[in-house]
């Protein structure tokens, strides 16, 4: 299932569109909830609130490509919506070093909470970028990287049907092909606004958040 048939799917509310989201995306979704230091019980909030979203608002994505980056987008969200709710049951006194008190989106988690998103935003991105590459690449790529356990050499040569030796040649061409999609996507990516956070991710939040308060 391509991401445009994974997307149609998921508006239709298909069974089998949504086996496959919370297959390639539940743990990505859990993982935005752990780094921001979420209590167990508060992670499962973030994984429902999440994937009631995702099905709100998948009519409003305009292209199926980013299908990861808009789900880490939502999950990093309600993540810090919920850290924020969490902070204003306690005192100021504890809520302190979790959580700046009284702040906008962009700076509603400390530095350190925020950074901790970044290699999940880019690891969305990467499997945005590899949703676009053709089977034979993008099969590969998972198996030598994203895949738990990882596949032995010899494992992901008897899938491919291709020599041991070829894998690392393979691994080269189709690794230079991710990196011009993900840098397509970044030089297409809509421009900014002044004002405008809708169109920023966390961590561009974040940063822009610590300027500020310089």
């Amino acid at each position: 299932m391509d991401r445009e048939q994974l997307v149609e799917g998921l508006a239709r509310k298909d069974n089998r569109a949504w086996t496959a989201f919370f297959a390639e995306f539940g743990g990505l979704i859990r993982a935005v909830a752990a780094r921001t230091g979420l209590a167990s019980a508060d992670q499962a909030e973030v994984f429902q609130r999440t994937c009631v979203r995702v099905l709100e608002r998948i009519d409003t994505l305009r292209e199926p490509r980013s299908l990861g980056a808009w789900t880490f987008g939502i999950a990093a969200r309600v993540s810090l919506d919920v850290l924020r709710e969490r902070s204003r049951s306690t005192s100021f006194e504890e809520a302190a070093p979790s959580i700046e008190r009284e702040s906008e989106l962009g700076a509603g988690a400390p530095p350190s909470v925020l950074e901790q998103m970044v290699d999940l935003e880019s690891a969305a991105a990467v499997r945005d970028g590899l949703a676009a590459l053709d089977p034979r690449c993008r099969r590969l790529l998972s198996a030598l990287y994203l895949e738990d356990p990882r596949p032995s050499y010899r494992e992901i040569a008897e899938r491919e049907s291709i020599p041991i030796g070829a894998i690392g040649p393979n691994r080269a061409r189709c690794a230079e092909r991710l990196a011009v999609i993900l840098k397509r996507a970044v030089s297409n990516a809509p421009p900014v606004r002044s004002g405008d956070t809708r169109a920023e991710t966390p961590s561009q939040r974040g940063r822009k958040g610590a300027r500020d308060d310089q």
